[in-house]
């Protein structure tokens, strides 16, 4: 096991789907998805109409288009693999070839499990929290 605690992602094989302005990465080992992730491509106009999660927040201010993470799951018998961070790397590498300079996450709370540190090591900032406490995080320098 290395070092960070980490179990390693043998037999992951990563499938990307690029529709628009949407992108979902789906990991499977063998054949069973695994884990999850969804992103939105759109100006910052366009989201704040669109997404529960932003709707009532002026928290997205830049101009062109950025990317708002929609969603990312492990299942839970496959957390603490890297599946996560893997997905997110793929995610962040996928952006900066479209041209996204900033990413943007709602992480709220699921089964008890605080998703900020998990955003922070991914190299996302807490930028505020929404009327319930849950916080907003951004990533601006996607490619690395």
């Amino acid at each position: 096991m290395p070092a960070d605690g980490l179990q390693p992602t043998m037999n992951i094989k990563y499938r990307e789907r690029h529709d628009g302005a949407h992108l979902s990465i789906i990991a499977l080992r063998d054949k069973v998805k695994v884990g999850a992730i969804w992103l939105k491509i759109a100006t910052a106009e366009e989201l704040e109409g669109s997404y529960d999660a932003i709707a009532d927040t002026d928290i997205i201010e830049e101009d062109g288009e950025v990317g708002f993470l929609n969603d990312l799951v492990v299942n839970k018998d496959c957390r603490r693999q890297g599946i996560g961070r893997e997905l997110v790397a793929r995610l962040r590498a996928f952006a900066a070839r479209e041209g996204v300079l900033f990413l943007y996450v709602h992480a709220v709370n699921v089964e008890d499990v605080d998703p900020v540190p998990f955003y922070e090591e991914c190299g996302f900032e807490k930028i505020g929290e929404d009327s319930g406490g849950d916080p907003y995080l951004k990533i601006s320098s996607i490619s690395s």
